[in-house]
């Protein structure tokens, strides 16, 4: 398709204005996105002149980017980010535009809070040649729109959870937790699970794993760095009392912070292990952004400051959560940090040593 018919078809179809409710919907998209170059000069072009010409240059940059991408041998340039492709499919006004040939099918195919997650992130590319989405972490594995949908759908589904329900859930965890799987939610909750279609993977992402230091204590050896903690005493987000299983991060500062929230008020010594794969694992990811009325995510990531040895009410949701994941075989969940991402597994042989670090006591 040629880029003047690109533009020309806009002009004829764009509405001159927006109402308060889709200026306020594409504010809000432009707000929360991971600009790509073309979502830059999309904003730029808007404030300096009409939304007509905006959209214009838009299609324009977009069906230049997906045509060079479609033609280039190299590999690296054989991608276009995934931004593009979500931003038009929450193009203003519903707009049918002219595509470069394929990409009208897999826009119509991407679920609009699918788009609306992928304008988020710069870490998803798109392949012209294959129709595929693809993590930068993880080259060889791709997903079509439709996948990417379904991925994205798999977290809303708990949304049908209503509130009163999950407080009756939760109070029933509580009272006996054994029981759960026998309530209508705890049902619910484990037949999301088991049909969970799309999973992430570790891929070459370089992983940190920390642990607090006694005082006078000597370093842990490398061996015991790489192996969950035994006999733990404290109730975990993803662990019960007394269940070790292993936590790790994608950034030093993430593991260091999440170390950091069961300490209470004092900060101690900490080792942080470097980590790089030497096997993949198959996670569920819980970390991606959901709608405000998804009120299990939420139960999910309470934060909280725990105590050795007692029972914290917020984390029996996720360890039911835990449970069943290990039933269904998922080897882990990959959870929402503060700016970070956190990650746990139920074994620990995922990974090699890299280095070690330890971060002293202050004073």
């Amino acid at each position: 398709m040629a880029i003047k018919t690109v533009a020309a078809s806009l002009q004829k179809e764009l509405p001159m204005t927006l109402s308060g409710v889709q200026m306020k919907e594409l504010n809000t998209t432009l707000q929360n996105a991971a600009y790509s170059k073309e979502m830059l000069e999309f904003q730029k072009k808007w404030k300096q002149h009409t939304l007509n010409d905006a959209v214009t240059q838009f299609a324009k940059n977009m069906a230049k980017t997906w045509s060079a991408a479609t033609v280039a041998s190299d590999i690296a340039k054989m991608r276009m980010p995934a931004q593009n492709i979500a931003f038009a499919k929450l193009m203003p006004c519903g707009v049918k535009m002219d595509m470069p040939r394929g990409a009208k099918t897999v826009i119509r195919e991407l679920s609009k809070p699918a788009a609306k997650a992928l304008t988020e992130t710069a870490e998803i590319e798109f392949v012209p040649k294959e129709k595929k989405f693809y993590h930068k972490d993880c080259p060889a594995k791709g997903l079509d729109a439709q996948e990417i949908s379904d991925s994205e759908s798999s977290l809303e589904l708990f949304s049908e959870i209503s509130l009163p329900d999950l407080i009756k859930f939760e109070s029933e965890l509580f009272e006996n937790e054994y029981f759960a799987n026998e309530s209508k939610v705890g049902k619910k909750i484990f037949e999301i699970i088991s049909g969970w279609k799309h999973f992430v993977h570790l891929g070459d992402t370089i992983y940190f794993h920390a642990r607090c230091l006694g005082k006078n204590n000597q370093p842990y050896l490398e061996q015991e760095m790489l192996k969950a903690p035994v006999m733990i005493s404290s109730h975990g987000r993803y662990n019960e009392i007394g269940r070790s299983c292993y936590y790790f991060a994608d950034t030093k500062e993430g593991a260091l912070t999440e170390v950091y929230k069961h300490c209470g008020s004092k900060k101690p010594s900490v080792q942080i292990a470097k980590l790089k794969k030497c096997k993949e694992a198959r996670l569920i990811d819980l970390s991606q952004n959901v709608s405000k009325n998804n009120r299990f995510i939420d139960h999910l990531r309470f934060k909280v400051d725990n105590t050795p040895g007692k029972i914290v009410k917020e984390y029996l949701l996720p360890n039911f959560v835990a449970g069943c994941c290990k039933k269904v075989g998922i080897d882990g969940i990959k959870y929402q940090g503060d700016g970070y991402n956190c990650y746990v597994t139920w074994k620990d042989d995922y990974f090699s040593f890299e280095g070690n670090d330890i971060v002293e006591i202050e004073g």
